[in-house]
């Protein structure tokens, strides 16, 4: 306690109503620090974080922010910002973490599982055909899809325009995402750009 700055010292004196002192002393008892928390808990009005109740909260927030956006930072941010708001003392971090990841997790599950029982068995056997392939030219058809464009030639050009024309006559799956948020649509769709290099 000597390294606390004699500002710190006065202000936090002054918020106190006390007069400032140059030498603070904190009792050894164990158990002072845990009645010191639980002060301090109710000065500030927040509600202390147990594992049985407040952990519940923490997944329930969680798991509703997972369903909106996709990155488990997203979720982590606006789990704290909900607890903080909600008047939670915060666990630590890691617990945060991995209740952020095990939602994440959650949501993907839940959203694939969505999709796939909005498919009818003629998209089944549209996205089947997608990863067979051919011989002798062994491309499949995702790779055709998932293909991109090359310098800006005259023939390049032309192309371009045919990959457009074949990619606009696939079959229309768009109903299949609905019900899935900008958000998650957004992320999804950025991570399945053609790979550079």
């Amino acid at each position: 306690m000597e390294a606390v700055p004699a500002e710190v010292v006065e202000y936090v004196s002054a918020c106190l109503g006390m007069a400032p002192v140059q030498r603070i002393t904190y009792p050894a008892a164990r158990t002072a620090r845990y009645r010191h928390h639980k002060v301090i808990r109710t000065l500030l009005g927040i509600k202390p974080y147990s594992d049985a109740q407040t952990r519940l909260v923490a997944i329930r927030l969680a798991e509703e922010a997972a369903g909106v956006v996709d990155t488990r930072v997203d979720i982590l941010n606006i789990t704290i910002e909900e607890l903080v708001r909600l008047g939670y003392e915060l666990p630590a971090f890691r617990t945060l973490d991995e209740i952020a990841e095990q939602a994440r997790a959650v949501a993907d599950a839940a959203l694939h599982r969505h999709i796939e029982q909005r498919l009818s068995a003629d998209q089944r056997q549209w996205l089947d055909q997608l990863l067979e392939t051919e011989l002798p030219a062994r491309r499949s058809l995702y790779q055709q899809i998932k293909r991109s464009a090359k310098k800006a030639t005259r023939k390049h050009l032309d192309l371009v325009l045919d990959q457009l024309k074949w990619l606009e006559s696939l079959p229309d799956n768009d109903t299949l995402l609905d019900s899935v948020p900008a958000t998650k649509l957004k992320h999804l769709a950025n991570g399945v750009g053609p790979r550079r290099g």
